[in-house]
């Protein structure tokens, strides 16, 4: 996959949103939560960093899919989230960093 079309897949994963009233669009939410740190992370091109964040974000996983039964579901990080993809897009490390 091309860089361009790669941002263009973490910009789409970036708008991913969910309603509480439905914990199937929740856990949709979860998955593409993961990929697009995940992804961001396979940017760097630093497989320990990577495979680091990946293990991380497999245990919040965990913490955010029991979180549903207590009937919590987190803040809204869509629009953090396309902060940081239009960082990367601008080639603008420092900011995609402190937005991270």
């Amino acid at each position: 996959m091309d860089g361009s079309a790669f941002l263009e897949k973490l910009s789409k994963l970036a708008h991913t949103k969910y309603k509480t009233s439905s914990r199937e669009s929740y856990e949709h939410f979860i998955e593409a939560d993961t990929e697009f740190h995940v992804g961001i992370a396979a940017l760097g091109h630093n497989r320990l960093v990577a495979g680091a964040v990946s293990e991380v974000r497999s245990q919040m996983e965990r913490i955010m899919f029991a979180a549903i039964d207590i009937g919590y579901y987190g803040e809204f990080p869509t629009i953090e989230h396309e902060e940081i993809v239009d960082a990367i897009r601008r080639r603008d490390g420092s900011t995609a960093r402190q937005l991270m």
